[in-house]
C-alpha cells in the first residue's frame, strides 16, 4: 500500500497560475518584446551625444552654441547647428509667472526681426515656485493660444541645480549674471547669441524687450553692415593693387 504525499495547496495554486499566464502569452513574439525593451539606435546616439556635451560643458571654451541640442515640446530633438547664421534669443519662460506678459513682447520682437534670420527659443521651466504646470504639449498650446506665440517652444527643463539643462549650463558658463553670478535668478532671463554662436549678452528679467534687447539687436545688425562694407572696400583695394602690379 502506497502512502499519499502531502498536498501543498499554495504550490498547486501557484503552478496553476503559472500555467494560465503561459497560455495567455504563448503567442507573444519575443522579438517584439526585445524591441520594446532595447533602446533604438537614435536613442543610443542621443545619450552618447548628451554625455559628450555634458563633459565638454565643463570646459566650455571648447564648446560652441551650435554644438548643443535640446528637445521641443513634441520631444523631437532640435540640433543647434541648424541655427548657424541666425541670431538667437534663448529665454526661460513660465506661463503662470507675473512676467508672462513678456511672451507677447517676445512675439512682437520675433515678428519684427525674423526676416533677417532672428529666432527665439523658449524653454519652459518650473524651477521657480512650480510656475509651469501641465505636459509639454499643454504648455506649448497655452503659449500659442493665450499669447499668440509662434516661435519654437522646447520641453520643460531645470535651469539651476543638479538636474539643470545642458544648454543653460553652457550659457551660464559663458555669460555670468548680475554680481558675476552664474545662477539664473528668475523666469524670463535671456541670452542673445550671434550668427557665429558667440554668446553676446545676458539679460535679467527686469530688462525690457522693447528697448534694451531690441537696441542690441539693431546694434548687431548695424555692425554687420559696417563690417560687410569694410569687406567690400578691402576687396576693391586688393583688386586695384592687382591691376597696378599687372600694369607695372
Amino acid at each position: 500500500m502506497t502512502s499519499k504525499l502531502p498536498v501543498d495547496d499554495k504550490h498547486m495554486t501557484f503552478a496553476a497560475s503559472e500555467e494560465t499566464v503561459y497560455e495567455q502569452h504563448q503567442d507573444v513574439d519575443l522579438n517584439d518584446v526585445y524591441k520594446e525593451l532595447l533602446p533604438t539606435l537614435g536613442e543610443i546616439e542621443q545619450r552618447k551625444r548628451s554625455s559628450q556635451i555634458s563633459n565638454r560643458v565643463k570646459d566650455s571654451q571648447e564648446l560652441n552654441f551650435h554644438d548643443l541640442y535640446c528637445y521641443d515640446s513634441n520631444n523631437e530633438p532640435i540640433y543647434f547647428h541648424t541655427f548657424k547664421g541666425k541670431i538667437v534669443l534663448v529665454v526661460n519662460t513660465a506661463t503662470q509667472c507675473v512676467s508672462s506678459y513678456q511672451l507677447r513682447q517676445l512675439e512682437d520682437l520675433y515678428q519684427r526681426y525674423k526676416h533677417i534670420g532672428f529666432t527665439i527659443l523658449a524653454f519652459p521651466s518650473d524651477s521657480f515656485h512650480q510656475e509651469v504646470k501641465g505636459s509639454d504639449e499643454y504648455v506649448a498650446d497655452n503659449c500659442r493660444l493665450k499669447y499668440n506665440v509662434s516661435f519654437p517652444i522646447m520641453s520643460k527643463i531645470k535651469v539651476n541645480g543638479k538636474n539643470q539643462n545642458e544648454v543653460f549650463k553652457f550659457l551660464k558658463e559663458q555669460k555670468h549674471g548680475w554680481l558675476n553670478t552664474k545662477r539664473v535668478k528668475w523666469n524670463f532671463e535671456k541670452f542673445l547669441i550671434g550668427r557665429d554662436g558667440e554668446i553676446l549678452y545676458r539679460y535679467s528679467t527686469l530688462q525690457k524687450v522693447s528697448n534694451k534687447i531690441e537696441g542690441d539687436i539693431q546694434k548687431y545688425l548695424k555692425d554687420e553692415q559696417i563690417n560687410a562694407a569694410k569687406g567690400k572696400n578691402r576687396q576693391h583695394i586688393d583688386k586695384a593693387d592687382i591691376h597696378r602690379i599687372v600694369y607695372i
